[in-house]
């Protein structure tokens, strides 16, 4: 299965399921928010987190999970609390941040 976006930089956050997760953050640095939908704090941080993934221009790629909705990759990456930002390089798991 294809994933729904280049494996190029991606200048602007993308969303990613249990679907295309590994393969989406297999190459490169990755900043992923994992996030509810009813988390305010996540809504808060929404529009500086595109900000900064537009800043950054391509030199990390940004990504958003719907931890609610993809429980195997909330569980998968310990994340206790909305927001947690995970980096990444070439797939593996660098640094944990939980809000």
């Amino acid at each position: 299965v294809e994933p729904a976006f280049s494996k190029d930089a991606v200048t602007e956050p993308i969303e990613l399921t249990s679907y295309d997760f590994a393969d989406g953050i297999s190459r490169g640095a990755w900043f992923v928010k994992f996030y509810a939908p009813w988390c305010g704090h996540c809504k808060k941080l929404a529009p500086k987190w595109a900000a900064v993934a537009q800043k950054m221009n391509g030199k990390v790629s940004f990504a958003k999970v719907d931890a609610t909705q993809y429980t195997d990759l909330k569980n998968k990456y310990e994340v206790g609390g909305f927001p947690s930002l995970v980096y990444f390089e070439d797939g593996g798991k660098i640094l944990t941040y939980q809000g």
